[in-house]
């Protein structure tokens, strides 16, 4: 009936908007912008403070001033790729840059470009487009407990 269906489509929405961390920062580096704004959104609707870059060299230079408590890098950039940007964070002096989760955003999924992946130093893969239930389980997964509620 469509008193059911308003029932779960309310349902779904709640499921969306359903805060799982507090006072946890995310950055997100994507250099195209409708992938950067959708995963900018699912952050935002978990709880997170999320700041983002549209590039390699943007996602440095915030890393110099903010400290981050996971990363979503997308591999497949212009400039700066994936990789570069994220070794180039992991060799900062911040203290918090060496350990800090970081997942790799990519379109291409195959289980070679994965273990790629995971060679180069990412902690784990997200396939775009983004499911929302495979970013909450990686953010539940790699933030430390006591960020999530």
């Amino acid at each position: 009936s469509e008193i059911e269906q308003t029932e779960r489509s309310e349902e779904k929405e709640e499921e969306e908007h359903r805060l799982i961390v507090s006072g946890a920062r995310a950055m997100v580096v994507e250099d195209n912008m409708t992938n950067l704004m959708v995963a900018e959104r699912l952050l935002t609707r978990m709880g997170f403070e999320v700041s983002t870059a549209n590039s390699g060299g943007s996602a440095v230079s915030l890393a110099k001033v903010m400290h981050f408590d996971i990363l979503f890098i997308d591999y497949m950039m212009t400039g700066m790729n994936g990789i570069d940007t994220l070794r180039a964070i992991r060799k900062m002096d911040s203290g918090w840059t060496a350990g800090v989760p970081c997942l790799v955003l990519t379109a291409d999924a195959h289980e070679g470009a994965k273990q790629m992946l995971i060679n180069a130093g990412f902690d784990d893969y997200l396939a775009k487009p983004i499911d929302m239930g495979e970013m909450e389980y990686m953010v539940r997964k790699y933030l430390p407990g006591e960020l999530l509620i």
